[in-house]
């Protein structure tokens, strides 16, 4: 098993919410302090006979997306399309991530409970820290 601290290779899957800019900001100072590599992950679920992964439109939010912010890190943008949290758990086994840090929205238990949380799901599928 690899050392995972202090971390190396930082997952930060991304949905443009306040909260997520909020996190940004702790993602930030986190791969700073360790000098980690960054890789932002944008998972959206797909629509109808989008078989092909995301817009051109999302690959560009996702470029822009902190980009003031991250322009000295080693930042690495990935899109991909299908269910958020099986493809962020999915990726960061196969690129061998030390640390997923990722916002929640703060809907407590009962609406979790109801919904479902991408973050949930993470917590229990991952391999590494979350």
């Amino acid at each position: 098993m690899q050392d995972m601290f202090p971390p190396k290779k930082i997952l930060f899957p991304v949905d443009f919410s306040e909260h997520c800019i909020a996190a940004g900001r702790m993602v930030e100072t986190f791969a700073g302090r360790f000098q980690s590599q960054l890789t932002l992950l944008y998972a959206i679920e797909p629509t109808q006979g989008d078989h092909y992964g995301g817009t051109r439109a999302d690959q560009e939010v996702l470029d822009s997306f902190m980009a003031d912010e991250l322009k000295h890190f080693d930042v690495q943008r990935v899109l991909l399309t299908g269910d958020p949290a099986s493809e962020i758990v999915k990726y960061a086994h196969q690129g061998n991530f030390d640390l997923i840090m990722l916002p929640t929205h703060g809907y407590g238990r009962f609406r979790r409970f109801i919904l479902g949380s991408v973050a949930a799901k993470v917590l229990h599928d991952a391999m590494c820290p979350v």
